[in-house]
């Protein structure tokens, strides 16, 4: 079952199991950052912002995503965002596989307010570390000629505990552990001269 299944199943429960969006990368033109452009070999910069691709997914998404901070979380996603998640059964409609930034902060909105599901269940912490692998140019056929995207491999390492009034030892804790390899695709923020957004995410098979 994929990392975003097991997100949404919080949102509709028994429909899948509990997961989060996280990773992605397709296609698009090669080029290579210019004077003056964030560089995305950059990684000796440790700091709490998105000035450099390393920054924005190893330390911003996590600080911020952890803290259940919606404002920042939205602000890191390009206004193009997508997700595309792994199929439950391979003859799943294509439609069914992606869906947009709204949804996403939708999503989102509802685990970090501690909505309840149907079940009873709400999100009471979540824990995000995101390890950066291999940062290459993007071939995504969406990129736009005067951009520059790049594909990032990341590994994905979350820990979501629910309450959840169901657990049979009486605890009221369920614990959820999810490992995952998740590919994105970054560009600088336009919005923002000199940060970096996720325009792209694809859910990757779960590391077992």
């Amino acid at each position: 079952m994929s990392f975003a299944d097991q997100r949404n199943a919080f949102l509709v429960p028994l429909a899948f199991l509990l997961v989060l969006s996280i990773g992605a990368g397709f296609l698009g033109c090669s080029a290579s950052p210019d004077e003056g452009k964030p560089d995305p070999g950059d990684t000796t910069t440790v700091e709490i912002g998105r000035g450099t691709i390393d920054s924005l997914l190893s330390t911003f998404f996590p600080e911020h995503y952890s803290n259940q901070d919606s404002i920042d979380y939205e602000e890191m996603l390009d206004d193009r965002y997508s997700f595309q998640k792994l199929p439950d059964e391979p003859d799943d409609p294509i439609e069914t596989l992606f869906w947009d930034k709204t949804e996403e902060m939708r999503i989102a909105g509802r685990m970090f307010r501690g909505t309840p599901n149907g079940a009873g269940q709400s999100v009471e912490s979540i824990t995000l570390n995101i390890n950066v692998g291999s940062t290459t140019p993007s071939f995504d056929t969406d990129q736009p000629d005067d951009e520059d995207w790049f594909d990032v491999v990341a590994i994905v390492d979350m820990t979501v505990v629910l309450n959840d009034p169901s657990q049979s030892d009486g605890s009221g804790i369920l614990n959820l552990l999810i490992d995952s390899e998740q590919k994105f695709i970054v560009t600088e923020d336009k919005d923002s001269p000199g940060d970096w957004v996720v325009v792209k995410q694809e859910d990757q098979a779960r590391i077992q």
